[in-house]
């Protein structure tokens, strides 16, 4: 991970606090802090929550840490909303 790309993701956010924005940080942060990132994806799915892709990579944290459980869900919550898992962008 650069910090690089950590501190543009967040200057980003600063500058205008869009869903899109919030999904860029949220994947750079998945390496670095699950449950963090976990988090982020939480702002992206409150300002979109038709963001598939984002339903489906918190989902994928949550598996990488054991909650399976939470990931099926979440899993179920990204294929109803894209069926043909195309995963719209935030």
């Amino acid at each position: 991970i650069n910090s690089l790309n950590l501190d543009d993701a967040e200057q980003a956010i600063k500058l205008n606090p869009s869903a899109r924005n919030y999904f860029v940080l949220a994947n750079i942060l998945e390496d670095l802090d699950k449950s963090k990132a976990i988090s982020i994806y939480d702002k992206v799915i409150a300002l979109n929550n038709r963001a598939a892709c984002a339903y489906s990579n918190k989902a994928r944290c949550f598996r990488e840490s054991f909650a399976y459980k939470n990931s099926t869900e979440l899993y179920i919550k990204s294929l109803e909303i894209d069926p043909y898992g195309q995963h719209y962008y935030a």
